[in-house]
């Protein structure tokens, strides 16, 4: 997926110059949005969202425990993160995955 104002060559390189492109099996990433040490992650209806990085390799996350769905949560970055992506599981257990977002 590629977030592009239009759907014309020079536009779509310009998206994925810039990074605005994600891989998926199904499910969306509406949003990904990195406030202070926060990050906010809105997507499609999924079982989980995952918040990968460097610290530990251990991802946080967010999951269902009721069997409905959720499409939004947010994350409180580890003090000494460098870097991360997000995954978002959904109700299929199909994927999303977005690129490695390096924090400053």
């Amino acid at each position: 997926m590629v977030r592009s104002e239009k759907l014309d060559t020079p536009s779509i390189l310009a998206a994925l110059r810039q990074g605005q492109f994600y891989a998926t099996m199904g499910p969306e990433i509406h949003d990904v949005q990195l406030d202070g040490r926060e990050v906010t992650v809105r997507c499609s209806p999924a079982r989980s969202i995952f918040l990968i990085g460097d610290i530990w390799h251990c991802p946080n996350a967010a999951q269902v425990w009721d069997d409905r769905p959720i499409t939004e949560a947010t994350f409180t970055l580890h003090q000494g993160q460098r870097y991360l992506r997000v995954e978002v599981v959904d109700m299929a257990y199909q994927s999303a995955w977005t690129n490695a977002y390096f924090l400053p």
